[in-house]
């Protein structure tokens, strides 16, 4: 229900608005009834809002700019949308906080925040060992490792360099066959790119103009020493107009 605020003139007093329905019927309510009105269906209408001190809500800023009174029903609408969505926003955050806190489980630390193992010559000593899960075998060769050295076999000790690292330098050194695949796509690339030249030629391009004829080269080539062409250091300063011939 809404209700239409006309303007006031200064020496008048309280004035009473027109209530519309929603079906276009009209009735006039008095602004200091202060109570609860009925619309021409026998619904409530919105009761006139009072402000503290006794003043109207015509004079309030929402109506003197807006010209009317929004419905009680919207006005509630609108103050639980708002709730609302300042309360989910509320739990979004939350739930974002403890997320990133790792209380959830769901967000997991990014590699590059712990040691990380790598195989590179600049670096001989990696941050941590190859392997992270020892066996019980592997587990029962770390402790035979404590004692001395002497007791251990070749076999064991180089297992135990493979927990500690992945590769050696001898096979960090050692040549790839890599260039075997990057030479094969080059050349695979070259070789389609041909042939698309190739089938342009046949079936795209047309035949070549007449003007690239040797005939027509040589008709040009004349009339540009008739026209005496670059007579400095062009084409026409090579030509000896008294012999007739290209000079030597």
């Amino acid at each position: 229900m809404w209700a239409e605020a006309p303007p006031r003139p200064p020496s008048q007093g309280r004035t009473s608005v027109r209530a519309t329905s929603s079906i276009g019927a009209s009735a006039r309510v008095p602004w200091n009834s202060g109570m609860q009105s009925t619309n021409s269906e026998g619904g409530p209408a919105c009761s006139r809002p009072r402000l503290p001190g006794g003043r109207s809500a015509t004079s309030s800023p929402f109506t003197a700019q807006w010209g009317y009174l929004a419905p009680c029903s919207t006005i509630l609408q609108m103050l639980a949308s708002r709730a609302f969505s300042l309360i989910g926003r509320r739990a979004l955050s939350t739930s974002i906080c403890v997320r990133a806190h790792g209380h959830a489980g769901v967000v997991k630390a990014d590699d590059f925040s712990h040691p990380a193992y790598v195989d590179r010559r600049d670096v001989p000593l990696p941050e941590v060992a190859f392997v992270k899960e020892l066996s019980a075998q592997q587990k029962a060769l770390k402790e035979k490792e404590k004692a001395s050295w002497t007791a251990l076999s070749v076999d064991e000790k180089v297992e135990l360099y493979r927990i500690k690292f992945n590769e050696s330098y001898a096979e960090m050194n050692k040549g790839t066959n890599e260039w075997k695949t990057v030479l094969g796509g080059v050349l695979f690339f070259l070789g389609v790119s041909g042939l698309i030249l190739i089938w342009q030629k046949m079936y795209m391009y047309g035949p070549i103009p007449h003007t690239f004829s040797d005939e027509w080269l040589s008709m040009q080539t004349k009339r540009m020493l008739d026209m005496r062409i670059n007579p400095v250091e062009g084409i026409s300063a090579q030509w000896d107009y008294e012999k007739n011939e290209w000079k030597k």
